[in-house]
């Protein structure tokens, strides 16, 4: 003999408190689980930068920026910018070919590599030091160097400084900023420990 027993369950609102916590308490947890974890991923490229360049001052660390993320936008951004805006643009172009590598290509019939020419204190070199501009005084000129040639700069009666070696072809440039690569390490590593704190504290908030 069978026994059938039918049980009435309010459910409304558990399932209120369920779409509650979608609807705020996850959104939540995940723009800042989002926002920490590029933090994380900047924090680790300025941290590797003096592994991978030779560091003359702040300009590329100020540069490694981040976007935060938010409630009805879940999606953090780390980014790369010249500080100065668009006069630093020619920076940022070397600087991705740092990441990606690749080949660089002379201008004209060389490519000028610079070697003991003066930079600013921001680590650029001025138009007054640059090879069309410094072969117009006296006391610079070129000379055979190898498989191509070399800007000299004769101060005194001391030895010539070398200020550029010109490549008489292209240069292959080696990817070594690794910024996409330790961005993405970060995130793997970091995100889902953020995000469990995030949402621990959402609920303990919803709670009250």
């Amino acid at each position: 003999m069978a026994i059938h027993a039918t049980i009435d369950l309010e459910t409304s609102s558990a399932l209120n408190a369920l779409r509650r916590l979608q609807r705020e308490q996850i959104p939540y947890a995940t723009a800042v689980a989002l926002t920490r974890t590029a933090q994380a991923a900047q924090k680790a490229i300025r941290a590797g930068l003096p592994n991978r360049f030779k560091i003359r001052n702040d300009f590329i660390e100020r540069g490694v920026r981040i976007q935060p993320a938010t409630k009805s936008r879940p999606e953090a951004a780390v980014y790369w910018r010249a500080p100065g805006g668009a006069s630093r643009r020619e920076f940022a172009y070397s600087l991705a070919r740092q990441e990606t590598g690749g080949v660089k290509r002379p201008k004209r019939r060389h490519l000028a590599l610079p070697r003991g020419v003066k930079r600013t204190t921001g680590g650029r070199i001025p138009k007054s030091q640059r090879p069309a501009q410094a072969l117009k005084r006296r006391n610079v000129f070129v000379v055979d160097a190898g498989r191509g040639q070399a800007i000299m700069r004769r101060v005194g009666r001391g030895t010539p400084r070398l200020l550029y070696y010109l490549h008489p072809g292209a240069a292959r440039v080696s990817p070594r900023f690794r910024f996409v690569e330790t961005a993405e390490d970060v995130a793997r590593r970091v995100y889902p420990k953020e995000f469990g704190r995030a949402f621990a504290k959402a609920l303990a908030t919803a709670r009250r």
